[in-house]
């Protein structure tokens, strides 16, 4: 991936997945060009769904990356320090980031670089993390649903 520029975040109106009759109101207000002229998306997706929509839904005119995709090339190529942070932690693989999109290890890269942060993997991660109940609309279709997932999920990341 080309190096990219971090930038202010979108603006509060920009839709991010660009669906129906605002696809090219978002097209147009997530990207930018960076210094070899190849149209790039602003700053990663910070929405997993997001991601895997335009992935799958979108031409492949962009370079599309997930947030941490970005930060850990930054951080790689140290445009971006990354400071102290004394704690232990668990990471939660989100449905569409991981299964979706396959992204599993940029996140898991950045946090190995943040000095003092210790990451403890729950028993199901990567592709057999357990769905948190959360994406998907499974919400507003289902909260009963959506909240038990919700719960087993914590009760996994706080075991």
């Amino acid at each position: 991936m080309a190096a990219a520029t971090l930038l202010p975040p979108l603006r509060p109106r920009a839709m991010m997945c660009g669906t129906g009759e605002s696809r090219k109101s978002s097209l147009l207000s997530t990207t930018f060009t960076n210094p070899t002229g190849t149209p790039m998306m602003s700053s990663g997706f910070t929405c997993p769904s997001c991601y895997q929509i335009w992935r799958e839904h979108y031409p492949p005119v962009f370079e599309l990356a997930h947030a941490s995709e970005v930060v850990i090339d930054l951080a790689l190529n140290n445009r971006l320090p990354l400071g102290p942070l004394p704690m232990t932690v668990t990471y939660h693989d989100p449905c569409d980031l991981g299964r979706g999109g396959r992204v599993f290890d940029p996140p898991r890269e950045v946090m190995a670089r943040i000095p003092g942060l210790t990451l403890v993997e729950m028993v199901h991660n990567r592709e057999h993390c357990l769905c948190c109940g959360g994406g998907g609309n499974l919400e507003m279709i289902d909260p009963d649903l959506s909240a038990s997932m919700a719960q087993r999920k914590v009760e996994e990341a706080m075991a």
